[in-house]
């Protein structure tokens, strides 16, 4: 039995090893377009992480996969992954100024035939007030891409936040005391 990350994201590869160098990163090719945002941003992430989990473990049904996904929620809105400069733009105007909340679900799917665990972590990030100068610098170092809300929380944009309340390593995508203290109540051998 085997622990597999259902992702091929660097950041979450590297957090795991946090808790273990024994996994292996499976991606899953689950099109996040296909799930639906029906204002709970709680479910949304979990249906997610659920549906990135399910996919991968269809082809590995003795090992134990951990899917996860990642939101940035303000106005009812969930700001996604930017297309291009313009959303990114937009999305940083949004967060100047206030607090925003990333979510990060799990699912852990269980090789051992014990019943998935479900669940999602939340953290409050504050943003200063970003000028337009600060806004055409960041932009510019195209550090928004291919990052939910258009920002990483570790990359050029820490600059901007003030106060986070919550897990750190829940916005950069992986929450490891949680997913850690999920594996060792089901006795997962870590080491």
């Amino acid at each position: 039995m085997a622990l597999i990350l259902a992702s091929q994201s660097p950041r979450r590869q590297e957090l795991i090893r946090k808790i273990t160098e024994d996994f292996r990163a499976v991606p899953s090719s689950y099109d996040e377009s296909e799930t639906e945002f029906h204002g709970d941003p709680q479910s949304y992430v979990t249906e997610l992480a659920c549906a990135k989990a399910s996919e991968v473990f269809m082809s590995h049904q003795e090992d134990t996969v951990i899917g996860m996904d990642t939101i940035v929620f303000i106005d009812g809105d969930v700001l996604n992954k930017p297309r291009n400069e313009e959303e990114a733009v937009k999305m940083m105007r949004a967060l100047s100024g206030r607090m925003h909340e990333v979510y990060t679900g799990f699912c852990i799917k269980r090789g051992d035939g014990g019943e998935d665990i479900v669940g999602y972590e939340e953290t409050d990030v504050f943003f200063d007030e970003i000028s337009d100068e600060e806004l055409i610098e960041y932009i510019r170092t195209g550090d928004w891409k291919d990052k939910s809300g258009a920002y990483a929380i570790q990359g050029e944009a820490s600059k901007f936040v003030s106060n986070i309340a919550g897990d750190f390593f829940n916005v950069v995508g992986f929450p490891v005391n949680r997913i850690y203290r999920e594996l060792r109540k089901i006795n997962y051998p870590l080491w």
